[in-house]
Protein backbone atom coordinates (compact mmCIF):
# COMPACT_ATOMS: atom_id res chain seq x y z
CA UNK A 1 0.00 0.00 0.00
CA UNK A 2 1.17 3.58 -0.66
CA UNK A 3 2.18 5.47 2.38
CA UNK A 4 1.03 9.65 2.51
CA UNK A 5 2.95 10.96 5.31
CA UNK A 6 1.24 13.81 6.89
CA UNK A 7 2.58 16.60 8.58
CA UNK A 8 1.53 17.88 12.42
CA UNK A 9 3.21 20.55 13.66
CA UNK A 10 4.93 20.28 17.11
CA UNK A 11 1.93 22.06 19.42
CA UNK A 12 -0.64 19.26 17.92
CA UNK A 13 1.28 16.19 18.61
CA UNK A 14 2.71 17.95 22.29
CA UNK A 15 -1.01 18.90 22.95
CA UNK A 16 -2.48 14.89 22.49
CA UNK A 17 0.31 13.47 24.32
CA UNK A 18 0.89 15.15 27.16
CA UNK A 19 -2.65 15.58 27.77
CA UNK A 20 -3.09 11.48 28.13
CA UNK A 21 0.61 10.63 28.52
CA UNK A 22 2.48 13.13 31.16
CA UNK A 23 1.87 11.89 34.48
CA UNK A 24 5.20 10.86 36.54
CA UNK A 25 3.51 8.86 39.37
CA UNK A 26 3.05 5.24 39.08
CA UNK A 27 -0.64 4.74 40.03
CA UNK A 28 -2.43 2.28 37.97
CA UNK A 29 -5.64 4.24 37.33
CA UNK A 30 -7.50 2.45 34.44
CA UNK A 31 -6.65 -1.13 35.12
CA UNK A 32 -9.79 -1.80 33.13
CA UNK A 33 -11.06 -4.48 35.55
CA UNK A 34 -7.55 -5.93 36.06
CA UNK A 35 -7.06 -6.34 32.28
CA UNK A 36 -3.53 -4.24 32.87
CA UNK A 37 -2.31 -4.85 35.87
CA UNK A 38 1.53 -4.21 35.93
CA UNK A 39 1.31 -3.01 32.42
CA UNK A 40 2.47 0.49 31.73
CA UNK A 41 -1.46 1.08 30.20
CA UNK A 42 -2.57 1.01 33.37
CA UNK A 43 -1.16 4.45 34.23
CA UNK A 44 -2.72 5.72 31.11
CA UNK A 45 -5.97 7.93 31.04
CA UNK A 46 -7.62 6.78 28.35
CA UNK A 47 -4.53 4.51 26.40
CA UNK A 48 -7.53 3.47 23.78
CA UNK A 49 -6.59 6.85 22.30
CA UNK A 50 -4.16 5.84 20.99
CA UNK A 51 -2.75 5.60 17.78
CA UNK A 52 -4.22 9.38 17.38
CA UNK A 53 -7.06 8.83 14.90
CA UNK A 54 -8.37 12.29 13.70
CA UNK A 55 -9.82 13.65 11.02
CA UNK A 56 -7.95 14.63 7.60
CA UNK A 57 -7.34 17.94 6.85
CA UNK A 58 -5.92 17.68 2.96
CA UNK A 59 -7.35 19.68 0.43
CA UNK A 60 -7.70 17.61 -1.93
CA UNK A 61 -11.79 16.53 -2.72
CA UNK A 62 -11.98 12.76 -1.22
CA UNK A 63 -10.20 14.27 1.70
CA UNK A 64 -13.35 12.91 3.35
CA UNK A 65 -12.44 9.08 3.34
CA UNK A 66 -9.01 8.82 4.75
CA UNK A 67 -8.35 9.65 8.55
CA UNK A 68 -4.77 10.94 10.16
CA UNK A 69 -3.43 8.11 11.83
CA UNK A 70 -0.46 9.29 14.58
CA UNK A 71 1.74 6.69 16.04
CA UNK A 72 3.29 7.38 19.42
CA UNK A 73 6.51 6.09 21.28
CA UNK A 74 7.39 7.32 24.49
CA UNK A 75 11.01 7.12 25.42
CA UNK A 76 11.15 8.43 29.12
CA UNK A 77 15.17 7.57 29.68
CA UNK A 78 17.04 10.15 27.43
CA UNK A 79 20.04 8.62 27.94
CA UNK A 80 18.76 5.01 26.45
CA UNK A 81 17.53 7.18 23.40
CA UNK A 82 17.25 4.49 20.25
CA UNK A 83 18.97 5.07 17.85
CA UNK A 84 15.40 4.56 15.11
CA UNK A 85 11.84 3.95 15.68
CA UNK A 86 10.35 2.40 12.96
CA UNK A 87 6.49 1.47 12.34
CA UNK A 88 5.93 -1.85 11.15
CA UNK A 89 2.34 -2.08 9.86
CA UNK A 90 0.13 -3.69 7.66
CA UNK A 91 -1.53 -0.14 6.92
CA UNK A 92 2.23 -0.12 4.41
CA UNK A 93 4.48 -2.72 3.01
CA UNK A 94 5.56 -4.58 6.23
CA UNK A 95 9.08 -5.04 4.62
CA UNK A 96 9.28 -0.87 4.24
CA UNK A 97 9.28 0.31 7.87
CA UNK A 98 8.07 3.74 8.65
CA UNK A 99 10.49 6.09 10.35
CA UNK A 100 9.53 7.86 13.58
CA UNK A 101 10.42 11.08 14.55
CA UNK A 102 11.31 12.52 17.59
CA UNK A 103 9.27 15.93 18.81
CA UNK A 104 11.40 19.25 19.46
CA UNK A 105 13.19 17.27 22.45
CA UNK A 106 10.70 15.75 24.04
CA UNK A 107 10.39 12.25 24.96
CA UNK A 108 7.64 11.54 22.52
CA UNK A 109 8.61 9.96 18.85
CA UNK A 110 5.65 10.11 16.42
CA UNK A 111 4.60 9.72 12.67
CA UNK A 112 1.54 11.08 10.87
CA UNK A 113 0.38 8.80 7.88
CA UNK A 114 -2.75 9.41 5.69
CA UNK A 115 -4.56 6.20 5.87
CA UNK A 116 -8.48 4.96 4.84
CA UNK A 117 -11.42 4.87 6.64
CA UNK A 118 -13.04 1.89 8.05
CA UNK A 119 -10.38 -0.11 7.93
CA UNK A 120 -8.54 -2.28 10.77
CA UNK A 121 -4.82 -2.54 10.66
CA UNK A 122 -2.08 -4.34 12.78
CA UNK A 123 1.14 -2.85 13.70
CA UNK A 124 4.33 -3.18 16.16
CA UNK A 125 7.35 -0.64 16.55
CA UNK A 126 10.90 -1.27 15.51
CA UNK A 127 13.20 0.03 18.30
CA UNK A 128 16.60 -0.07 17.18
CA UNK A 129 15.28 -3.35 15.25
CA UNK A 130 13.78 -5.26 18.12
CA UNK A 131 10.02 -5.66 17.05
CA UNK A 132 7.50 -4.74 20.28
CA UNK A 133 4.22 -4.30 20.55
CA UNK A 134 2.73 -0.48 21.23
CA UNK A 135 2.63 -0.32 25.19
CA UNK A 136 0.05 2.55 25.34
CA UNK A 137 -2.55 1.01 22.84
CA UNK A 138 -4.64 -2.16 24.58
CA UNK A 139 -5.95 -3.05 21.35
CA UNK A 140 -4.30 -6.02 20.39
CA UNK A 141 -4.83 -9.01 17.94
CA UNK A 142 -3.60 -12.53 18.23
CA UNK A 143 -2.35 -14.33 14.56
CA UNK A 144 -3.27 -17.91 13.92
CA UNK A 145 0.46 -18.80 14.79
CA UNK A 146 0.51 -17.12 18.04
CA UNK A 147 2.32 -13.50 17.20
CA UNK A 148 0.65 -10.88 19.40
CA UNK A 149 0.17 -7.36 17.01
CA UNK A 150 -1.38 -4.07 18.31
CA UNK A 151 -4.22 -2.94 16.27
CA UNK A 152 -6.43 -0.11 15.79
CA UNK A 153 -9.52 0.92 13.78
CA UNK A 154 -9.67 4.11 11.65
CA UNK A 155 -12.79 5.89 11.88
CA UNK A 156 -15.84 6.36 9.70
CA UNK A 157 -18.95 8.39 9.52
CA UNK A 158 -22.04 8.16 7.05
CA UNK A 159 -22.44 11.31 4.80
CA UNK A 160 -25.57 12.32 4.85
CA UNK A 161 -27.49 11.97 0.63
CA UNK A 162 -29.11 14.64 -0.28
CA UNK A 163 -32.90 13.85 -0.82
CA UNK A 164 -33.06 11.49 2.43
Amino acid sequence: MHVTFVSKDSQYLLNHCTRYLARENQDERHALLGLYVGEPRARISECWRFPIVDSHDGDETDAYEWNDVTFVVVVPDKSATPERIELVSTCVTLYEPIPLARVEDSIYWTCTLKLPKARRFRYLFAIDGRLAQDPINPQEETLPNGDRWSSFFTCVALRAVPGD
